[in-house]
């Protein structure tokens, strides 16, 4: 993925009315990707990053406050979760936990 540096010197050498070969060539990138982002570009997108996408535990949060409460460790919180159907990882439960506590 193209970061928001090089987006802007694709974007800067194309308004220089360099060519897409000049520009990959200066970039490194390949010839498609600076033309898709020329795309982008001409068309008005301005450069985004990709949105976060949702944790798998923000569905059980309330379920996993309520263990955190009772004093369970992360491995028996992994235990609980997995007796109730949730099919998560402990190291994503131990992750989770540890950003909670935070």
């Amino acid at each position: 993925m193209i970061e928001v540096a090089m987006y802007i010197t694709i974007e800067t050498l194309w308004k220089k009315h360099k060519n897409k070969s000049l520009i990959a060539r200066m970039t490194g990138h390949d010839w498609k990707t600076v033309a898709k982002r020329i795309k982008e570009i001409e068309s008005g997108k301005k450069y985004s990053k990709k949105k976060p996408h949702p944790r798998i535990l923000d569905s059980c949060k309330e379920q996993v406050l309520k263990y955190l409460e009772e004093d369970l460790s992360a491995v028996r919180i992994h235990e609980k979760l997995q007796e109730e159907g949730v099919k998560v990882g402990y190291s994503t439960v131990k992750d989770y936990i540890g950003s909670i506590k935070k």
